[in-house]
């Protein structure tokens, strides 16, 4: 039964994030009829795809029966609980090693950062009232259960007793009320904070409409309940509380010390790891929380943070225990025991400056769209692994993603757009190209494209700071862009209205449009999952194709190197999403 149940869940699950609803409710109940035939029934996968199950009815807006099925997972996960507890003893002692530079290992707070990296590391740290698994599957984290009521507008969440901070005081639900009222708080400065828009009374706080914090619609009924309420129904709400900008806070710590509370010295947690502070200038150690009450199938005890780029080179020379591997397509042929898909939601994309010539006339930017081929960009410079963005910002694998919407390489038209502009060619001489770290020689394929089919010459900045590269981008210092977007969550709304809404903190392109921003408002607030499509389907055309703004080039497709003696959950060899949780990583005996 194992083997039919791992390929339909594959099925299952692809069905269910592209809201396939009958044929994902369909594959799920066969699921469940072979799982009740094996030897031993696993209660943990039985629940996780009742889960998955409450979820197609969520997406639906049914939330009645999607409640139902909820229900039926938690007293399961109940059950597990009693009997698989963490140890996090590892083995043979074994450390387990994760490289990340040292600018992504400064600061941890929850709900200002940015970059990935260290996003990941928060991930291991912090602990939100869910968590997605690696097969995007809510599941509760710090909530052991949670209600939804009044068609979708209102959620109750029942969190876990004896919860603690790291340093042993009590964790209660009004450390949600006080992190979201602190990252809604304009002074903040709160990244993602936007998501939090769907919560009553937040985007007017956070806009400073309202100076009230109270008016936002969290609060803790007691210390161990937590209601939220919604402006509207939205399938992707409980989605939005894997992200960490929903994290708790430990607001004693945080009134003690004010910001330098998310210092790696200071920092006080509540994820399955925290910082040895004693090791953490020398070898940067995370070490098993001894607090930690939740759910995990992982017996680590030590991960440590090398200050490097974790490259498929230290790799080999066993500097680190797990990379990924972006160019080179023979990595399942030259480490068969070792190799992962990774199927993150991620899209590569140029970025236009819009507010400043020449870029402010759409005509030169698809001009310069045009002279670019990403079949040959990703078999030159990813060797074939990437896949060609011939299609929307919203990646494919997710609900949204618009196929064969993208302007296609024609070098004739691309020269023909720019007479069309009158644009003065002295408008386009140095212009510069930022690029973030992790790139490649993706620029120089452009730089070299531009010149060869257009007579345009481009100076490239390559390895920016992203916080430089996004200042000078918003300030028209730079002209173009490259940058790699990510979601927390598969909802087109969490990278189309979060990255381009004119209002958006993360619209660093200086692109404004009234109809898009109209097309995203209007999804978000829809309650019709099919218009809802059809709208965001129109923004993202309007965005990449109409307009150029923000042009995709490829979407990731990458493999996962993990270290022999180590295994991954239980996720056979498909990593879905892009954050790696150590708690579910084994130490096995070799």
């Amino acid at each position: 039964f194992d083997h039919a149940i791992y390929y339909l869940q594959q099925t299952a699950d692809k069905a269910r994030l592209l809201y396939a609803h009958e044929e994902a409710e369909s594959l799920y109940r066969r699921i469940l009829a072979l799982m009740e035939q094996q030897a031993v029934v696993d209660e943990n996968g039985r629940a996780r795809t009742f889960l998955k199950l409450a979820q197609v009815y969520a997406n639906r807006m049914d939330f009645e029966t999607a409640q139902m099925y909820y229900e039926q997972a938690f007293d399961l996960l109940a059950q597990v609980e009693q009997v698989q507890v963490w140890e996090g003893e590892g083995g043979n002692g074994r450390v387990f090693r994760w490289g990340v530079l040292d600018e992504y290992a400064q600061n941890f707070d929850p709900g200002t950062v940015e970059e990935v990296e260290t996003t990941q590391i928060i991930a291991n740290l912090f602990e939100g009232l869910v968590e997605l698994d690696n097969e995007w599957n809510i599941i509760p984290a710090v909530a052991r259960r949670w209600r939804i009521e009044n068609g979708g507008r209102r959620y109750l969440f029942k969190l876990r007793p004896d919860l603690y901070w790291s340093d042993g005081r009590p964790l209660t639900a009004h450390d949600f009320v006080f992190a979201w009222r602190r990252n809604l708080s304009p002074e903040t400065g709160a990244t993602f904070v936007n998501q939090l828009y769907l919560v009553e009374g937040s985007e007017d706080v956070h806009q400073g409409c309202n100076d009230d914090v109270t008016a936002i619609g969290v609060r803790a009924l007691d210390d161990l309940t937590l209601e939220i309420r919604l402006r509207n129904p939205a399938t992707q709400f409980l989605y939005v509380l894997a992200d960490s900008v929903t994290f708790p806070q430990p607001a004693h710590v945080i009134e003690a010390l004010g910001e330098t509370w998310s210092l790696p010295q200071n920092l006080v947690c509540n994820g399955a790891f925290v910082i040895e502070p004693e090791t953490w200038q020398k070898t940067r150690t995370l070490v098993k929380n001894p607090l930690y009450r939740g759910f995990a199938v992982g017996n680590l005890a030590r991960v440590e943070l090398p200050p490097v780029h974790p490259g498929l080179m230290l790799y080999e020379n066993k500097a680190i225990d797990w990379c990924r591997v972006d160019d080179q397509a023979n990595i399942p042929r030259r480490f068969p025991d070792e190799t992962f898909l990774v199927q993150d939601l991620m899209t590569f994309v140029l970025g236009f400056a819009c507010q400043v010539p020449p870029f402010d006339d759409p005509l030169v930017r698809q001009a310069l769209v045009q002279a670019i081929d990403r079949q040959a960009l990703v078999n030159e410079v990813w060797a074939g692994v990437q896949k060609p963005a011939n299609g929307g910002i919203v990646p494919p694998g997710m609900p949204g993603h618009s196929p064969e919407i993208n302007l296609h390489f024609d070098p004739q038209r691309a020269g023909e757009l720019l007479v069309q502009a009158k644009i003065d060619f002295y408008k386009m001489k140095d212009l510069k190209l930022g690029v973030l770290p992790g790139f490649a020689t993706t620029p120089e394929f452009l730089q070299n494209s531009w010149q060869n089919h257009l007579g345009i010459e481009v100076e490239i900045l390559a390895d920016l700071p992203a916080e430089k590269l996004f200042t000078d981008l918003e300030a028209g210092n730079i002209h173009m862009a490259l940058i790699g977007l990510g979601v927390g969550y598969p909802d087109p709304d969490d990278i189309l209205r979060v990255l381009a809404h004119s209002t958006s903190p993360f619209n660093y392109f200086g692109w404004r449009s009234e109809a898009f921003d109209r097309l995203v408002e209007t999804a978000v607030s829809s309650s019709d999952q099919q218009n809802r499509l059809r709208l965001f389907h129109q923004a993202d055309k309007l965005l990449v194709a109409e307009e150029a703004a923000i042009v995709p080039l490829y979407y990731l497709q990458a493999y996962g190197l993990l270290r022999k003696g180590f295994q991954l959950g239980d996720t056979g060899r498909i990593v879905r999403g892009g954050t790696i949780k150590f708690k579910d990583i084994t130490q096995i005996e070799e």
